[in-house]
């Protein structure tokens, strides 16, 4: 879920969960801004690691509180293969960016 900013003519704002689908009911006229967080250029700090290694995982974000949780979702791929869901991190955001550290460990 992702936190939608919603700004009525009035200034107002609301705050929603949204899913795939943002539904506002009874909408004053005027111009409204819908604010959705953006995330990109995620990447790791290192190309190759070995099992024990620790790699952080960055990505900038816009539209997000400070504090605001973000979920390294880690997948695995064999050549030619679907790609598997290996593991998770969490990160905080702070500015424009969150970080994660992730240690990749022989048990998951």
């Amino acid at each position: 879920m992702i936190k939608v900013v919603h700004t009525r003519p009035s200034n107002y704002k609301t705050g929603t969960a949204a899913g795939s689908q943002y539904q506002q009911n009874n909408v004053d006229p005027g111009t409204h801004k819908v604010l959705l967080p953006v995330l990109t250029s995620a990447k790791w700090s290192k190309n190759r690691i070995d099992i024990n290694d620790t790699v952080s995982l960055s990505v900038f974000c816009q539209g997000l509180e400070n504090g605001s949780i973000v979920r390294f979702e880690i997948y695995e791929q064999d050549i030619g293969g679907t790609p598997q869901h290996f593991d998770l991190a969490e990160g905080k955001v702070n500015g424009t960016k969150a970080v994660a550290n992730w240690k990749f460990r022989k048990d998951l």
